[in-house]
């Protein structure tokens, strides 16, 4: 199959702007309403800014722009210029921006008389560079761009605190293995703020195996310090739940949330998990025995469960599993999306 990862012309109605193709939630969400388009007669041009990575997709439209050799302002610049080639030179009539560095690059870049629709993925966007971020929402905002937000519990955006559309992320549904035994799972970014050493610490003092799925610029440094026979570390993995037992306990001890994609997939799965007691996974509703407020409360219920064996009681009641399926189908979500995408561009 050929893939198109350069700057020619594609004739797609839609461009999908992700940060990299193998990410988080926003970037698996935006690759699975992608695939789901195009099985539907509406194909898009997936873009992905700062990515050479290469995987399966169903289509040939997908470009990644920013080499690795490249690094700083060059970088930036550089991709700032082959983005604005690629729209240039095809037939692409709204973009899709998701993320932060989709944001300012498409603020900036975007060619006049596209309609912009901007995905809010996270409940802080531009923590810690809120000076960037405000130049590049005002130039979107300038630009009479499409406000979405995936969390319905927070439908107006920063800064301008506009009303944003809500359309949840979709998720997959899938089985898996049962393997028995006391295993915790990992799954997401490794970053500062998605906890990944609180689990890992819990982990070995407890003697409980786990393993963490997901990439980050923490995973270097996790991998030398904390891999051994009991904690494993699989990098990314586009199917994850694929390789996760279906009693494997999911650990999500984010600091904040945006969507919690990992934690509906677990939920619509049936594994147990444990979630950091923060508003943003409050939003899921889950009995009080599936939040914990520390590490220490962390490690006792995990004690517990090992020597009773109960972890399974973890698991998300049945009613919150079928409401969030129907809430998360790709059909539903993709119905929402082609609404939008007809709408016209505001002025």
């Amino acid at each position: 199959m050929n893939r198109h990862t350069s700057e020619s012309s594609p004739t797609v109605p839609v461009a999908l702007v992700v940060s990299e193709l193998l990410g988080g939630g926003a970037e698996q969400s935006m690759s699975m309403l992608h695939q789901h388009l195009y099985q539907n007669g509406y194909p898009t041009l997936l873009i992905a800014l700062n990515s050479d990575s290469r995987r399966e997709t169903p289509n040939d439209l997908i470009i990644t722009l920013a080499r690795k050799k490249m690094s700083g302002l060059f970088s930036i610049f550089s991709t700032f210029v082959r983005y604005r080639k690629v729209l240039r030179g095809s037939q692409v009539k709204t973009v899709v921006l998701n993320c932060e560095l989709a944001e300012l690059i498409g603020s900036v870049a975007t060619p006049r008389g596209l309609k912009i629709i901007t995905v809010e993925h996270t409940s802080r966007p531009w923590v810690g560079r809120r000076l960037v971020g405000l130049f590049a929402r005002t130039l979107l905002e300038v630009r009479g761009v499409h406000w979405i937000t995936v969390n319905a519990a927070e439908p107006r955006v920063w800064p301008f605190q506009r009303v944003a559309r809500v359309i949840r992320n979709p998720i997959s549904v899938q089985t898996g293995e049962l393997h028995g035994e006391l295993r915790i799972a990992f799954v997401g970014r490794l970053s500062k703020d998605k906890r990944p050493d609180l689990v890992a610490r819990v982990a070995k003092s407890l003697q409980i195996p786990a393993d963490f799925f997901g990439t980050g610029h923490l995973l270097a440094e996790l991998k030398s310090f904390w891999s051994s026979q009991l904690i494993s570390f699989f990098g990314f993995v586009e199917n994850v739940w694929e390789l996760v037992p279906q009693d494997s306990l999911v650990i999500v001890p984010s600091a904040y949330e945006g969507d919690g994609r990992v934690v509906a997939e677990a939920i619509a799965r049936g594994n147990p998990l444990l979630l950091a007691d923060n508003e943003d996974l409050r939003r899921f509703s889950l009995p009080e025995r599936n939040y914990f407020l520390n590490e220490l409360d962390l490690e006792e219920k995990l004690f517990e469960a090992k020597k009773t064996r109960s972890w399974m009681s973890f698991v998300a009641p049945a009613e919150i599993r079928d409401e969030l399926i129907e809430l998360r189908d790709i059909k539903i979500i993709g119905d929402q999306w082609l609404s939008l995408l007809d709408e016209p561009k505001k002025n």
